[in-house]
């Protein structure tokens, strides 16, 4: 309630009682102090709650006092010159001063005139505002490295502190009033118009979002801020307050970053395949070597079988006619001579020469047969390791395909668990094809070996074990080589595997994982392509394409 000295003449607050309960809620300070002596003193005559809260002096102190009788001197002494002051001026004064007796309050403190109706000066009105916590918020605002605002619900700047001019170069009358929008990134709007309506919609906080905005020098720089909803005394949303942080340093870093790690995942991903490539030429070296090995082997053996054998075949017809002509003279001595001595007949019974001169030319037929077949696997041999041509050569696709079947032929028997595997060709007339033969007939033999495994492992029950093989030309440029099996299949799964260096489904040490990958990267030196179509349960096919040059 506003303290009155009824004792008092009729003052300002007397006039004015109705406003009673206005003066003691106000969060300032109000002392009405009477003119006494013309000036020479000043009466405390009123005051309201907010000035008792702050007054160094109990109230009951205060009432009908002069500043001297209700105030400590030094502090006295100011209020009554700042009051001479304002008599004399006939304006209002104003100063700041440390009020409470502890000096870390400060208040700003206003001497109002009050005049009658002609202009004479009858009372004084004392207002005490604290200042201390708005100095220090002030201070806070005006030095923190962060920007601060306010804005209306319609997205338009109410306040913003010192550090938008310092981090964008705007002056703050630029954009007072005006919209945000204006300074946000157009792919960062949507986003950010959505994080500020919902703010206005749910009055909750919303923090860290992330956003560019644009400086007056057109650059762009990045910021994060945290915003709180601004509610009037019913309760509504009328805008929202904010703290932003200009964060392209650390952006900057991030994409740096960023772009560092890609470059070294680039970079890992290159060694990777390097080395996968290194693995593999090295498996594959490996791989040669030992084909040309084994070529050179197979050569230097065909070569040493050769010789003998054909010295046996040569020599098979000579001793098929001399044999005949000793059997012819025989039969003449038979002829002539009926009644041979009984030494003589004692040896044909025991040699039994009717038996062995019927034999004898049957033996050297077989014998004749053996030797060319010895010599027809010492030319597929040869013409399988092709050891003895250059490396590169226009040969017969069909000849190297026969030749991996001859060398094959021991697998492709009747086994314990399978009966035998029929080949069956069908071949179109090819033209010759320029070509690393051995190279070639490695593929081959590689997918027949696999072929003969799946059905080694896994025969058909209602059908003989068949590998079928077709060949044909398409384009004039092209030929196409389909070894095709009735096996079990390949799962998609292991289709997708299936080229890969070291992989393989076959048990420890009966397998490398290399052939298939090896025979890719050969058809792939081709220029040529490797495919492998399988069913589950319904066979493989293999598809080689080789272009004829």
């Amino acid at each position: 309630m506003l303290k009155k000295n009824y004792q008092a003449k009729p003052s300002f607050w007397e006039k004015n009682l109705n406003f009673e309960n206005i003066w003691n809620t106000v969060d300032f300070g109000i002392c009405i102090l009477d003119i006494v002596n013309h000036g020479a003193e000043f009466c405390v005559i009123g005051f309201n709650a907010g000035f008792a809260k702050i007054s160094p002096l109990p109230i009951e102190c205060l009432l009908g006092k002069t500043l001297t009788e209700a105030f400590p001197l030094e502090i006295a002494c100011s209020y009554s010159r700042y009051c001479t002051e304002c008599v004399q001026s006939g304006q209002t004064v104003y100063f700041e001063q440390h009020f409470q007796s502890d000096g870390k309050e400060t208040y700003l403190f206003s001497v109002v005139p009050l005049k009658d109706d002609k202009l004479h000066i009858y009372e004084l009105v004392i207002t005490v505002t604290n200042i201390s916590r708005e100095v220090k918020f002030r201070h806070f605002v005006e030095n923190v490295t962060d920007l601060i605002y306010s804005i209306a619900s319609d997205g338009t700047f109410i306040y913003l502190s010192p550090q938008f001019t310092e981090v964008w170069g705007y002056d703050i009358h630029e954009f007072l009033g005006k919209s945000f929008a204006t300074l946000v990134h157009p792919e960062d709007l949507p986003n950010l118009n959505e994080f500020f309506h919902h703010i206005l919609d749910t009055a909750q906080k919303q923090k860290g979002i992330e956003f560019r905005t644009k400086r007056k020098d057109g650059s762009w720089c990045w910021i994060t801020c945290n915003n709180y909803p601004t509610i009037d005394t019913d309760g509504n949303v009328i805008g929202f307050h904010g703290i932003a942080r200009d964060i392209t340093e650390r952006k900057t870093a991030e994409e740096a970053l960023r772009e560092s790690e890609a470059q070294l995942r680039e970079k890992t991903w290159h060694l990777e395949q390097a080395l996968k490539e290194l693995q593999i030429t090295q498996t594959q070296l490996v791989q040669r070597e030992k084909m040309s090995s084994l070529g050179q082997m197979v050569a230097g053996v065909a070569h040493e079988i050769n010789n003998p054998t054909s010295f046996i075949y040569s020599n098979i017809q000579p001793a098929k006619q001399y044999i005949q002509s000793l059997l012819d003279l025989i039969q003449l001595y038979q002829r002539d001579y009926p009644h041979p001595g009984s030494e003589i007949q004692e040896k044909i019974k025991s040699a039994d020469l009717e038996f062995l001169m019927a034999d004898l030319p049957k033996l050297l037929n077989s014998m004749e047969t053996g030797a060319e077949r010895i010599m027809r696997i010492v030319l597929e041999l040869r013409n399988f390791s092709r050891m003895d041509e250059a490396e590169l050569k226009a040969v017969d696709i069909h000849e190297g395909i026969n030749s991996t079947i001859i060398i094959l032929e021991h697998r492709l028997k009747a086994q314990h668990k399978r009966p035998v595997i029929q080949v069956i060709k069908k071949y179109k007339n090819l033209p010759l094809v320029t070509c690393y033969a051995s190279q070639l007939n490695q593929v081959f033999l590689n997918i027949l070996v696999n072929a003969i495994d799946a059905l080694d492992e896994c025969p058909p029950i209602n059908e003989a074990p068949t590998i079928y093989i077709s060949t044909d030309a398409y384009n004039g440029n092209l030929v196409v080589i389909r070894i095709t099996d009735n096996g079990p299949g390949i799962p998609l799964d292991i289709q997708q595997r299936l080229f890969d260096p070291f992989f393989t489904t076959k048990a420890v040490g009966k397998g490398t994982g290399m052939g298939l990958s090896i025979s890719y990267q050969i058809v792939k030196k081709h220029q040529g392509s490797l495919n492998c179509i399988s069913t589950p349960g319904k066979g493989s096919e293999f598809v080689i394409e080789i272009p004829l040059h």
